[in-house]
């Protein structure tokens, strides 16, 4: 009994960690130690159902299936076309063809036999090929592994609880010590284990992967009942003896005969229904005629306008803002040369910079964007180079990760040239505690959104192929409103709306002839190219800037003017969700510019970059303002840093 013990255990975890390695290594291992697997289940298969053919058709039964599943995962991992199945075909072709001139047995039966074992064994298992990369542009072990620890936890748990409570036989006729106790006990395991999963692979929401708990207890019981009828129509304890203290390898991968199909279904379908395209959605159409600029007063919007200044000193110098977060009290800002973030508290005064420029261990060389993550007080800094910095509130290194090879990251060129550099941009966006949305400038037929595991550093999913030139003229393709991120670009007039699994059309704006997408664009057209047309008026417009909060959307849209390239019209347009008025604008009536870089349901903030030193005196007496506001632009030096206009909107 010992003994048997000890070698059922030894063989037990032989066996998983075989199993293991091969998913969690390489696809590759993977493909090679699953066919051999698949050979030896359809051997077994052969061997209890007494299959009669001859040696040659069963030899060729058995690698034809090996074949089969090799295939698949090559194709799944993008390693062939699907040309790779023509060999197999023809090999079946062959082994029906044999059964006219066989006279061993009854060639109609082993036609049934070859068939069975293709769809039992080595086409069921073949969908495990497909599972890694349901999810994920590239291989991604952790559903397989799922898979087979669920399928394990399952059948501890049916055992254990089984053997100490069951008494209610599920089905007795085919396995007469099988109880509904045992398996409401392996679900139970199951269950326990899904949640847990939940909490470190937030890839699934947690009602998935109950669903997933349930997918896979229900399908490897009825895999488990299905070789028990196979043993008992035979007359066999085992499927075999490969395994010492379990049987055979159809006893153990019983569970998983039919589970691989059932999981590979579940993922199908999380992608079937979450991964939407433009054309199944119905959206919100934004239609407003920007030729009718009515330069509204600024108090038709906003309840009032207060100046924020930003200290000025010898490590807070400023020049053109192009981000601002607001966290915590604080103003987070990024400008157009330093290589860091600026922290202000929110009467402006300068609090300390956040990251490094250099080549040491705790700094970097380039940061092309940085982000607020709330669920652990950090900045997340995100470097064209393939890393991800991180920093506390304080300043203080926190780590540093080097990103996947399959996000595709473009290192800044020698050459100072504004084209080549459109393709240096890269943004992410946090979805929650794990994932992020990274945004690189890629080739035309490849994805540019990715999801990016931070717990695990792999690349969970990715969408959206367009054409990575359009993304040159905006560089701030990310916006985030209530719980939601969105994302546009600057020759499409429809904003999109993101979550791990795919993206929807949020919303389009509709400008008549105005719109970018009037203008036909080659799908491989040069920076270079698509700035002429620009500059030329051929494209009449491109859109810099989408915000919304719970009364307004709002885009700024750029166009050259036809006769003179040098002069750019920016046309702020104002869309109100509730009574669909609309506000078009280059300045307000009182002659004040409007550049909003953070947007919320109380306010909006921008830079005063239309404001020059020089223009200060015009405006101390403009109604715009209120006293205090007032002495705060009296006390204004020329070199002080530029301030921040706070619209508070009624």
């Amino acid at each position: 009994m010992i003994k048997n013990l000890l070698q059922r255990t030894l063989t037990g975890i032989v066996y998983v960690v075989v199993i293991v390695t091969a998913i969690s290594i390489h696809p590759l291992l993977f493909a090679g130690v699953f066919a051999l697997f698949v050979g030896l289940l359809i051997y077994e298969l052969y061997a209890l159902i007494k299959e009669d053919s001859p040696l040659w058709v069963r030899c060729l039964g058995i690698t034809s299936g090996m074949y089969l599943f090799t295939a698949s995962c090559l194709y799944a991992g993008g390693y062939t076309g699907s040309v790779i199945y023509l060999p197999y075909l023809l090999v079946l072709l062959i082994l029906f063809v044999s059964g006219l001139y066989t006279h061993t047995g009854n060639p109609v039966r082993q036609w049934g036999n070859l068939l069975f074992a293709h769809c039992y064994i080595a086409g069921a298992l073949s969908l495990l090929g497909f599972i890694p990369y349901l999810q994920a542009p590239v291989y991604n072990p952790l559903p397989l592994l799922v898979l087979f620890i669920f399928i394990w936890l399952n059948d501890t748990g049916a055992f254990l609880i089984g053997v100490w409570l069951g008494k209610h036989r599920l089905l007795e006729r085919i396995s007469p010590l099988k109880s509904w106790e045992g398996f409401f006990g392996g679900f139970a395991f199951v269950v326990i284990a899904s949640v847990c999963f939940s909490l470190y692979f937030p890839e699934l929401s947690l009602f998935q992967w109950l669903i997933l708990a349930v997918v896979i207890v229900v399908s490897a019981t009825f895999g488990d009942l299905m070789e028990s009828l196979l043993k008992r129509t035979y007359d066999a304890k085992d499927s075999g003896k490969l395994l010492p203290g379990h049987g055979g390898m159809l006893d153990r991968f019983d569970s998983a005969l039919l589970s691989a199909p059932a999981v590979y279904i579940f993922f199908a379908l999380i992608m079937l229904f979450s991964c939407r395209s433009e054309q199944e959605v119905d959206y919100p159409v934004l239609s407003v005629d920007i030729t009718r600029v009515n330069n509204p007063s600024v108090f038709d919007i906003f309840e009032k306008v207060e100046i924020i200044p930003l200290e000025t000193t010898d490590n807070s110098l400023l020049g053109d803002i192009v981000s601002i977060d607001f966290y915590k009290d604080h103003y987070y800002i990024r400008e157009s040369k330093a290589g860091y973030l600026f922290c202000f508290d929110e009467n402006g005064k300068f609090v300390r910079t956040i990251g490094k420029v250099g080549q040491g261990p705790e700094e970097y060389i380039y940061v092309s964007s940085f982000t607020i993550n709330p669920y652990n007080d950090v900045v997340e800094g995100l470097s064209p180079f393939g890393f991800l910095y991180v920093y506390d509130l304080f300043g203080k290194f926190v780590s540093k990760t080097n990103l996947p090879m399959e996000v595709p990251n473009f290192q800044t060129p020698l050459i100072p040239d504004d084209s080549i550099r459109l393709f240096n941009y890269q943004t992410s966006k946090i979805l929650n505690d794990s994932l992020r949305i990274l945004n690189s400038l890629v080739k035309n037929d490849e994805d540019q959104l990715y999801v990016y595991s931070i717990k695990t550093n792999t690349v969970v999913n990715s969408f959206y192929t367009e054409s990575p030139v359009l993304d040159g003229i905006a560089n701030r393709g990310f916006y985030q409103y209530n719980d939601s991120i969105y994302f546009f670009k600057a020759l499409k007039s429809s904003v999109i709306k993101i979550d791990q699994y795919g993206y929807e059309v949020a919303y389009a704006w509709d400008f008549g002839k105005f719109n970018p997408e009037q203008v036909k664009l080659d799908k491989d057209i040069t920076s270079e190219k698509l700035s002429e047309m620009v500059k030329s008026s051929q494209i009449k417009g491109v859109y810099v800037s989408q915000k919304q909060n719970d009364k307004y959307y709002y885009t700024c849209f750029v166009s050259h003017d036809p006769q003179d390239s040098e002069k750019i019209t920016f046309v702020h347009v104002l869309y109100d969700k509730r009574d669909k008025k609309t506000y078009v604008f280059d300045k307000f009536k009182e002659y004040l510019y409007f550049g909003p870089l953070y947007w919320c349901n109380e306010y909006a903030l921008g830079q005063s970059y239309i404001f020059s030193y020089k223009d200060i005196p015009k405006f101390i007496d403009s109604p715009v303002f209120d006293e205090e506001n007032r002495n705060k632009l009296r006390a204004m030096k020329e070199d002080d840093n530029p301030f921040l206009l706070k619209y508070y909107f009624k």
